[in-house]
């Protein structure tokens, strides 16, 4: 089970599953359509910005325990499989930790234990789960849990076979390239902690931040 210092560790390295959605955008939108929240994801990547110490909370640990529920009644693939891209950057890797691995037939299995329809979950995690086949996956299945959050109980569970969808993942892989050209250029060179929590300030508070 990854620990909240590996994740830190991981997230320093590069970019992960849960970064999908952030090159979508990227690909679609371009750099300038990055978020406060997102340009400081990058700054953690490239080492400029220490990763916040989130130690989760009850639906985090829900989540760990779906997937050990799973591990016992359901999947006895490999666990936290660490998928890595070659050559898709040059200056940040670009990987996934699957929750379940099957060597035969090269299968991801990802599993979120969320209350939302399956429908839903599947939309939400959609960028994450097509993330896999960019890794080189050749088939993706999403394991949905659903039950109480405390105490932990799993009411049911359904599996969702994932569609490949190249011109997503077309646009993932242009958001890549993106900001590894940006980042080539120097787009992040000057950026500095104090400047990026400065915009999400207005005003008054913004020129005060400034004068410190």
């Amino acid at each position: 089970m990854r620990d909240n210092e590996e994740l830190k560790r991981s997230h320093a390295n590069g970019f992960g599953g849960s970064d999908a959605k952030m090159f979508a955008k990227i690909g679609t939108k371009g750099i300038e359509s990055l978020s406060t929240t997102e340009k400081k994801r990058i700054l953690v990547a490239l080492g400029k910005m220490e990763a916040d110490d989130f130690g989760g909370n009850v639906y985090t640990e829900a989540g760990h325990l779906f997937e050990d529920y799973c591990a016992e009644k359901l999947f006895g693939f490999e666990r936290e499989k660490y998928i890595e891209a070659e050559g898709l950057a040059k200056h940040f890797k670009v990987f996934a930790h699957a929750d379940f691995y099957d060597e035969v037939p090269n299968r991801v299995i990802e599993c979120k234990f969320s209350q939302d329809e399956t429908i839903k979950v599947y939309d939400d995690y959609f960028a994450q789960l097509q993330w896999y086949y960019m890794l080189g996956a050749d088939e993706v299945t999403l394991c949905h849990g659903w039950g109480t959050v405390l105490p932990f109980d799993v009411v049911g569970a359904s599996l969702i076979n994932v569609e490949r969808d190249d011109e997503f993942i077309a646009c993932i892989r242009n958001g890549i390239a993106e900001l590894d050209k940006a980042i080539e250029d120097g787009a992040f060179d000057d950026y500095k902690q104090t400047e990026i929590a400065d915009t999400d300030m207005g005003g008054e508070a913004a020129k005060a931040v400034r004068a410190l």
